[in-house]
């Protein structure tokens, strides 16, 4: 009995083992099958946005379906339009990468089109992206398009109108207008440095225009004449003249207004902003390299006191015509006092390695009460006045070819030689004339009368009409211009 309720209580726990074991079966097929259940729920999650925004253009108003599509042509025509000649800009870039000196007309012609195709895209950019910004609010309002999409769409076109901005203009080409530009003007500079020739001196208003057309280069234009030889004649080179004529034009008011708008766009191409200093800047500039160029040419001579007398002519031309002008006044009073300072400090110089050593030859050592006796004083007195005329003669030969082309510095000038030089030999003859007037050869020895003296002496460095400030030097031709009639054949004493 106790036997068969055992065997019951087995067979019941192993149904309910198998039972139990069976429900969880079941269960883990449940779970099994929830888990799959739950991915394709996430799934169709995800999906739903999409397909949402994928329907909403079938919800959304009927006129706003049939208008957007018409918003959306008008729209993407001037952005591809924008997209192509963008395109086309990159296309011009190995042009304009390569070296122009090869074909100079082509890569000009090549570069122009660059500038139109950046005046197209600089006009044209703002409208592109208001017509895309146009049809994203449309878009937006008639809700015919995703909010992620638009999203997307609106900082797009928020980037593309800060590189359309003031400031991002000059990257529409990357950088490759610039560097063309830069090619450019060291080409320019190549073909001047190789092709200068000098300024056309004779033609003025050539040179000005010229100059008005590119005012920058015009210290560089002078700065080429400066390997040039400085005038043989010692006058003031005609391109000093005309350029201090020149600054004070650009500085009137007849050019100052034209020449500041032609900065501006110099400047513009360069894309560099206009100073209101820039033009004055410019002019001081051309200044500097005229007196650098004195300098130079100061150093360029050979014989000292012609290199003496052309810094006296520069430096009081500089004062003279600056003085009281628009030009002069830029550069103010200390500046003009300067250099009419440096025309006294030449002829200090000019005199004392010329005409200042002549009186040296009259020497009267020896002479006093005749202590060698007539004969010997005689002979002594025939001896330094042939040193003296002979040196008077080379020195009057070589500066009769000489020019002051100012005549108050001339006659001034002059005035200060014979105050140096007459006194002295007018003493001397006075007083040991008589030894040699009974000569027979006395003519070789008093050739000249104090008055014919002071004359020649005031007739120097008159100006040639013809070769006046040119840098061809005018040649003497071994005779006295005019001296003939004034030489003297009796008495050297007034």
């Amino acid at each position: 009995m106790a036997h068969s309720v055992n065997d019951n209580s087995i067979e019941s726990l192993i149904s309910a083992s198998k039972a139990l074991r069976l429900s969880l079966q079941k269960s883990q097929g449940i779970g099994s099958a929830l888990e799959k259940a739950g991915n394709r729920f996430e799934e169709i999650n995800h999906r739903l946005p999409s397909l949402e925004a994928a329907v909403r253009p079938i919800r959304a108003d009927k006129e706003a379906l049939a208008a957007v599509g018409g918003h959306i042509n008008r729209a993407v025509g001037p952005a591809a339009a924008v997209l192509k000649v963008f395109d086309a800009v990159h296309g011009l870039e190995k042009s304009l990468l390569s070296d122009p000196r090869s074909d100079l007309p082509g890569y000009l012609s090549v570069l122009k089109r660059l500038e139109e195709a950046l005046r197209f895209l600089g006009d044209n950019c703002g409208l592109a992206i208001q017509w895309l910004e146009d049809i994203v609010e449309y878009l937006e309002d008639n809700a015919v398009a995703d909010d992620r999409y638009l999203s997307n769409l609106k900082k797009s076109l928020k980037s593309l109108r800060e590189l359309q901005s003031e400031e991002e203009k000059a990257d529409l080409d990357g950088g490759l207008l610039e560097a063309a530009l830069e090619k450019l003007e060291n080409e320019f500079r190549r073909l001047l440095t190789e092709n200068s020739v000098p300024l056309p001196m004779s033609s003025s208003s050539s040179l000005g225009e010229q100059a008005c057309i590119a005012p920058s280069p015009l210290p560089v234009l002078v700065k080429l004449q400066r390997q040039n030889p400085p005038p043989q004649d010692g006058s003031v080179p005609k391109l000093v003249s005309f350029i201090t004529d020149y600054c004070n034009k650009l500085l009137g008011d007849d050019y100052k207004p034209i020449l500041t708008q032609v900065l501006i766009i110099y400047r513009s191409w360069k894309h560099e902003k206009f100073q209101e200093g820039l033009l004055i800047n410019e002019v001081l500039e051309i200044v500097k390299a005229i007196e650098l160029n004195l300098e130079a040419w100061i150093k360029a001579y050979e014989d000292t006191s012609l290199a003496s007398l052309f810094a006296m002519n520069n430096h009081w031309h500089l004062y003279k015509h600056l003085k009281g002008t628009k030009l002069g006044v830029l550069l103010g009073d200390a500046w003009l006092r300067e250099h009419e300072q440096y025309k006294d400090y030449y002829f200090t110089v000019f005199l004392r390695d010329s005409w200042g050593k002549l009186p040296g030859h009259l020497s009267r050592e020896g002479l006093i009460l005749f202590s060698g006796g007539r004969a010997t004083a005689r002979d002594l007195v025939k001896k330094r006045l042939k040193s003296f005329n002979e040196t008077f003669d080379d020195m009057y030969k070589k500066q009769s070819s000489w020019v002051m082309s100012d005549k108050d510095l001339r006659e001034k000038t002059c005035q200060l030689i014979v105050q140096a030089v007459v006194p002295v030999y007018r003493s001397y003859m006075q007083n040991y004339g008589p030894l040699v007037e009974q000569d027979a050869s006395s003519s070789k020895y008093a050739k000249y009368s104090v008055q014919t003296f002071e004359k020649m002496l005031m007739s120097l460095f008159q100006p040639k009409p013809v070769r006046y400030g040119s840098f061809k030097g005018r040649q003497m031709s071994g005779k006295f211009n005019g001296v003939a009639d004034l030489r003297r054949t009796t008495s050297a004493v007034v």
